[in-house]
């Protein structure tokens, strides 16, 4: 603040090892207290092949749990919307919160499906609908920097499919939700064409509801987004 930023943003992480509800909640006081513009706030996952899984595996094999159970991180991941609330922070994004007019513009792009280019090694790019990085390797990216189209990598080219699921995956982390009438012109097609099935089974199940001409995650869907999500894939 005394370097004169006004819009700053602090990650938060929870179901850390050996933390607690009351651990965390400290923690989120504290962040609060620093009155931040914007809070990223997410759990833990432990990425296999990574040295805290290996550590985590080893620890539990012993006897010795030190994640949190999940029922104990689903409370200080209900605990965070329910407190950033109360102190004004608007929840846009499944992981993401902020006070009004703060929301990451950066951020937003990405979930909206914008085109972006990246510059720099490994740096990822989405244009026209083709996904690629660039090399990792600084001499090839340097002795071809005239012509970056041939230092590019795992280059992808999104089918209709890809673009459909992905403009809905992306959209229901939004709390605003999928933009039927925006889907259905954009890909010339109803959505109910194409995904009637999946949309009526999770409603059934109260984890999706339409409201205002959008479909969205309820609570109990957020909870398990990852899985709704995925079913969504053509």
């Amino acid at each position: 603040r005394k370097c004169g930023f006004d819009n700053i943003n602090i990650d938060i992480m929870s179901g850390l090892p050996y933390s607690d509800l009351e651990c965390f909640k400290y923690t989120l006081e504290n962040v609060v207290g620093l009155e931040p513009e914007h809070i990223s706030a997410y759990s833990l996952i432990v990425e296999e092949g990574t040295p805290l899984f290996n550590t985590v595996k080893k620890l539990s094999e012993s006897g010795h749990d030190v994640l949190p159970q999940e029922e104990e991180d689903r409370k200080m991941y209900h605990f965070t919307k329910e407190y950033l609330e109360k102190k004004g922070y608007l929840r846009y994004e499944i992981s993401n919160y902020a006070k009004a007019g703060f929301e990451c513009r950066h951020n937003i792009s990405y979930w909206d499906g914008t085109d972006y280019i990246g510059f720099g090694l490994g740096s990822s790019s989405l244009l026209g609908g083709v996904r690629f990085s660039n090399t990792r390797n600084i001499d090839e990216y340097i002795r071809l920097s005239e012509k970056p189209e041939s230092f590019r990598c795992n280059i992808e080219h999104l089918s209709r499919e890809d673009k459909m699921w992905e403009y809905v995956m992306l959209s229901l982390r939004m709390m605003a939700g999928v933009d039927i009438d925006g889907f259905e012109k954009k890909f010339d097609t109803t959505f109910e064409s194409v995904y009637k099935d999946v949309t009526d089974k999770y409603i059934e199940l109260g984890l999706l509801e339409y409201a205002d001409s959008r479909l969205k995650l309820t609570d109990k869907g957020i909870d398990v987004s990852n899985v709704i999500m995925a079913d969504y894939m053509l």
